[in-house]
């Protein structure tokens, strides 16, 4: 997660900045902002999670989100089944 978070301080410090060391600058700035909250939630980052959970449940229609919670319960899918024996085979040769 630390990685996704300093990468996306980079992208947006990249996009953002028109010379290098404003770049730097907001990039650094990015990071301590992000380190800092880190920090304050005790190292925990649900305050990211929740905050795309939010967004992604306003973002994303109802009946496909039931639609996706389905697929990761139903125990019928082929490509399921082939990763389930796939996985198997590689765990028994060992």
């Amino acid at each position: 997660m630390m990685l996704v978070i300093v990468n996306m301080c980079g992208l947006i410090a990249t996009r953002v900045a028109e010379s290098k060391d404003k770049m730097l600058r907001i990039f650094l700035t990015l990071v301590g902002i992000n380190m800092v909250i880190v920090m304050v939630n005790k190292f925990d980052f649900s305050i990211y999670y929740n905050g795309v959970d939010s967004v992604l449940n306003v973002i994303v229609p109802d009946f496909l989100d039931k639609f996706w919670k389905r697929t990761l319960e139903d125990k019928d899918i082929t490509e399921y089944n082939f990763g389930k024996s796939v996985i198997g085979e590689m765990i028994d040769s060992l």
